[in-house]
């Protein structure tokens, strides 16, 4: 390896630009090998491995476990054990990260190595270059004015330190003019974590863009049930959440124009059902992918989505687990639940959300019958998808719900 060797925050996908630091697999003084497992990073709902660039010794660490740090952010060097202390602070000194300028700018280009040989000197008089890019992101998210900053760098250079510094003492005069109007309330402040702000970010773009309309449907369910009973008599372990995937991925194929995605200005009309089901994880809401789920079996569906599931829980899901879809199902029947209305996941065209069963009394041939009635709401994008359109594809839906194969 090159005597010194910079790790940083990699660019997976082309709309990446940020991690979460989750976790450092080797401490201070550890040989490490290259494509080693050094680090966790978490993005866009998933944590990721971080693999070593290069066989050597984590002769420092940065980058602190917690810490939300843009892409090409300097989170730790490589180095063997006979390179000099001194070399290794003038690398991170003058250290610059790779700046994305455009969004077709490869991952190989932002993750590439740095070494002390390709690092010029600094030739900034004093207050010119006092401020990298990655810092001034920093200064931007933390709301911290630079012409406020003194810089303890060479030349005055600003560094993250002197950001987060800045950032905390004007935290701490917030936080003292907040409790001193709200000294009998007291409150934890819980940061928003990178699951978190991507949630916010698409959620919110997409009721902003996206031309919702919605479709309310009551179906029986007491045939559903029986057949669950029955499998589940054969040692299997069937939800009525795997038979109502099962029953969507029908449907969809019958409906195909409720199984779409809009991409810029092209309707992708899909020939198989991908289907994204949410599942609730304690960092935020995350949606698995069951992949062409009309071509599985129910024992198929629900061994599938177990593992997709559990793997979830412990945020040790692929990343093309969660990228595409062509539909979306959220069930809530099992939190008790009636009817609740779910925000469409671009680019898909649709999402179902399920509520749970209700024992009722309707009438059936002028008589009165006890039935499981089950409410679904369909939230389509009137861009792509039709009234009429989402109208039939519940139609067929109930088909397969109320007389179940």
């Amino acid at each position: 390896m090159s005597s010194i060797e910079a790790i940083t925050v990699p660019q997976w996908g082309l709309t990446m630009t940020e991690g979460t630091l989750v976790k450092w697999n080797a401490s201070e003084g550890d040989a490490v090998q290259e494509k080693g497992e050094i680090a966790e990073i978490e993005t866009e709902k998933i944590v990721n491995v971080l693999e070593s660039p290069a066989d050597g010794i984590l002769r420092k660490i940065i980058g602190k476990e917690g810490d939300t740090l843009p892409v090409g952010a300097l989170i730790g060097i490589l180095a063997s054990e006979s390179t000099p202390e001194k070399d290794i602070d003038k690398f991170i000194e003058q250290y610059k990260p790779i700046e994305l300028s455009a969004p077709s700018q490869s991952t190989n280009e932002v993750t590439s190595s740095n070494t002390v040989s390709s690092v010029p000197p600094s030739t900034s008089a004093p207050g010119e270059g006092r401020v990298s890019p990655a810092v001034k992101r920093l200064a931007k998210k933390l709301g911290v004015d630079l012409t406020e900053v003194s810089g303890s760098g060479r030349n005055g250079r600003i560094s993250k330190e002197d950001v987060e510094l800045a950032s905390k003492d004007l935290s701490s005069n917030t936080e003292n003019e907040v409790q001193s109007d709200n000294n009998d309330n007291p409150f934890d402040s819980i940061p928003l974590t990178s699951m978190r702000k991507t949630i916010a970010k698409r959620l919110t773009e997409s009721k902003q863009n996206i031309p919702h309309f919605y479709l309310t449907a009551d179906y029986s369910i007491d045939k559903l049930l029986v057949k669950r009973k029955e499998m589940n008599k054969e040692n299997l372990k069937i939800s009525v959440n795997d038979l109502l995937i099962y029953c969507v991925a029908r449907a969809l194929i019958e409906e195909p124009r409720a199984n779409v995605q809009l991409i810029e200005d092209e309707i992708r009309q899909y020939r198989h059902a991908d289907i994204s089901v949410a599942v609730a994880t304690d960092s935020g809401l995350i949606a698995p992918i069951v992949k062409k789920a009309d071509t599985k079996s129910i024992q198929e569906i629900s061994e599938e989505f177990a593992d997709l599931a559990k793997r979830a829980q412990k945020g040790k899901l692929r990343r093309e687990e969660i990228l595409g879809g062509t539909f979306s199902v959220s069930n809530l029947g099992m939190f008790g639940i009636k009817h609740f209305e779910a925000i469409i996941n671009p680019p898909q065209g649709a999402i179902l959300a399920i509520g749970g069963a209700i024992e009722k009394i309707i009438a059936s041939e002028g008589k009165p019958l006890s039935a499981n009635i089950m409410s679904v709401s369909l939230s389509c994008d009137h861009r792509v998808i039709d009234g009429a359109v989402g109208a039939k594809f519940l139609q067929a839906l109930r088909k397969h719900v109320e007389e179940p194969e």
